[in-house]
């Protein structure tokens, strides 16, 4: 696998680490009388543009008072949307990486040599 591939899988990988946390923790820590949740919806929205996208579709989604099944649906929906966000960052990283690379290199090359 090339160095830039390599780059964007492992932006992808973060981006779907991402969204596996904030619904684990959804899903696991109960929602009366816990002000941190507050604070880690809003911590997650900003890391997870997902269910930035999701919410911004829908309105206003439940995740409370869903089944299983519509759990799992909305969270692939999500993953897959911040995967592909994380991706798209990480191209994005790789190819200014690699412009401003190539920018030193030509600076570099054209500088006198002391003698």
């Amino acid at each position: 696998m090339s160095p830039s591939r390599r780059t964007v899988f492992r932006f992808a990988l973060t981006g779907f680490a991402i969204a596996a946390g904030f619904f684990v923790y959804i899903v696991v820590v109960p929602l009366p009388g816990n002000s941190l949740r507050a604070w880690i919806a809003v911590v997650g929205a900003f890391l997870c543009p997902g269910f930035l996208l999701l919410a911004s579709t829908f309105c206003y989604v439940e995740v409370d008072q869903m089944t299983w099944r519509g759990l799992g649906s909305v969270f692939v929906f999500v993953a897959l949307t911040n995967c592909l966000l994380y991706a798209i960052a990480g191209a994005a990283y790789d190819w200014l990486r690699k412009k401003l690379n190539r920018g030193a290199a030509s600076q570099t090359a054209t500088l006198p040599r002391r003698a």
